[in-house]
């Protein structure tokens, strides 16, 4: 290290501790042929609350090691706070700082590191806390990802992860972390990976992310660098909810996603997606992006704005505008199953120099199947034929949305009056009573698609009371019952 702060000698550096992540830091200060944790003599073991502050400086490492670190500290109760300063390191394991409390401001993080032990431990990025007050100001560069640990606010910071092993994501957001105007511009690699938790904001942030070439665990198949990942493997709605991903919100953000081919690796394919879905667990929601989807050649290559799979609740995504000129999303793909996912107002451009022949909608993929998938209200522009069949298991609908505004006899807003749809058939579609503005929207679909048969169903009649309205949902309307009372 180049600065430690010791609270404990944890001395499980061997192979095995790594695959088990025992906890491991300042083991060369472990006294010679004495029992695991006890320190040589004149290295002080820090007790107690406090902080260290470090700033206006340089943290340079002199040679490439394995498992060196600018700063780190396990002294549990003791805050250490970087303030404008530069740590650069490199080597196997070796990043800037690992520390069990944080304050970091202004600061820049560069770390080479070609290779990690354990892809698995995610923790091995350039900078893991235990929980950190703030990380604002700050450029990482480089790094297998860049920032790991709680922490409630993560704003205005450069990220450039060099990520070459998997799943090692610019940073991985803890429960209600807020993250927010940073920008994401990996040199290689992905940016925020939402897990298990909830309550995960991300907004007002720039992401900029191309597809990459294979790693030593994805040679000869599909690998994917994504702008943002929700996942919990598709957990049941049951279990307990620091296994679930649920109630996270994505808003604001600015992405950009550029699908390139490497022609070199015979039989990989790289994939870049803006959101990778996979999640059972609760809904999540994504609202008012803007997507631009590029892919620069015609290549073994995949590039989406949503990529939804192996997912039981895909969430709701409305509000976001996506230009592209390669299919847009693609449903119960390659990676699993997709169901329960809301697709409603969004905006889907098509491209100048599109193909001739490119849809934007792609669903299922061989077994795989689609059901309960909605899209409603969107606005397709420049395409016409949406929807492309990989499997026999699809089923969605489509529609538009219906306002209803009921009115008294005096002219004005109903509230509480009783609101009934009921479709050609007499079947009851929606049964609500209308807000404190007399109002009840509802989603009605224009038709349903179920064993490769499209239904028509577009014909609805609406009732309040006495009055009643007949309508054909072919677009977004609008209708006004008078009610006598």
């Amino acid at each position: 290290m180049g600065i430690a702060i010791v609270g404990a000698i944890q001395p499980y550096a061997t192979y095995n501790d790594v695959l088990k992540y025992y906890p491991c830091a300042f083991f060369d200060y472990n006294k010679r042929d004495a029992k695991a944790g006890v320190p040589v003599e004149g290295i002080p073991i820090v007790q107690g609350a406090g902080s260290v502050t470090i700033r206006n400086g340089v943290i340079r490492n002199g040679f490439m090691g394995i498992r060196t670190f600018g700063v780190q500290s396990n002294a549990r109760d003791v805050t250490i706070v970087l303030d404008n300063v530069k740590t650069l390191n490199s080597g196997i394991n070796s990043n800037a700082a690992r520390l069990s409390k944080a304050t970091l401001r202004n600061c820049r993080f560069e770390v080479d590191t070609p290779f990690i032990i354990n892809r698995h431990d995610t923790s091995e990025m350039s900078v893991s806390v235990g929980s950190a007050t703030e990380v604002a100001g700050c450029e990482f560069i480089g790094g297998q990802g860049n920032f790991a640990g709680a922490c409630p606010s993560i704003h205005d910071n450069l990220f450039v992860n060099g990520q070459t092993v998997t799943n090692h994501y610019s940073i991985s957001p803890g429960i209600g972390t807020k993250v927010c105007r940073n920008r994401f511009e990996p040199k290689v690699g992905s940016g925020i990976y939402i897990g298990s938790g909830y309550g995960v904001e991300v907004y007002d942030n720039v992401f900029k992310i191309e597809s990459a070439p294979p790693n030593c665990e994805y040679r000869y198949s599909a690998y994917s660098t994504n702008a943002l990942r929700l996942s919990d493997y598709d957990a049941k709605p049951t279990a307990p909810a620091e296994r679930r991903c649920a109630g996270n919100k994505v808003y604001r953000n600015k992405i950009y996603i550029t699908g390139k081919s490497y022609p070199q690796y015979d039989r990989y394919a790289p994939r870049t997606y803006a959101f990778f879905i996979s999640v059972g667990g609760g809904t999540n929601y994504v609202y008012d992006n803007e997507i631009h989807v590029e892919k620069k050649d015609s290549g073994n290559v995949g590039a989406f704005a949503f990529y939804v799979g192996g997912s039981s609740n895909g969430g709701e995504i409305h509000d976001n505008k996506v230009v592209s000129g390669c299919p847009a999303a693609w449903l119960g793909n390659d990676y699993g199953n997709a169901a329960n996912t809301l697709f409603y107002a969004n905006t889907f451009i098509k491209a100048p120099g599109t193909p001739a022949g490119v849809k934007p909608l792609i669903l299922g993929d061989g077994g795989n199947a689609v059901r309960d998938i909605g899209f409603f209200s969107n606005s397709f522009q420049g395409w016409t034929d949406l929807f492309e069949y990989h499997s026999n298991s699809v089923a969605y609908s489509c529609g538009w949305t219906l306002t209803v505004q009921v009115m008294d006899r005096a002219g004005k807003p109903k509230s509480g009056a009783e609101v009934v749809v009921t479709d050609k058939d007499g079947a009851e579609t929606l049964k609500q009573t209308t807000d404190e503005k007399g109002a009840v929207t509802a989603r009605l679909a224009e038709f349903k698609y179920a064993g490769g048969r499209k239904n028509t169903c577009s014909s609805y009649t609406v009732k309040s009371g006495a009055s009643e309205a007949r309508i054909d949902m072919k677009k977004d309307a609008n209708v006004t019952l008078k009610i006598d009372y």
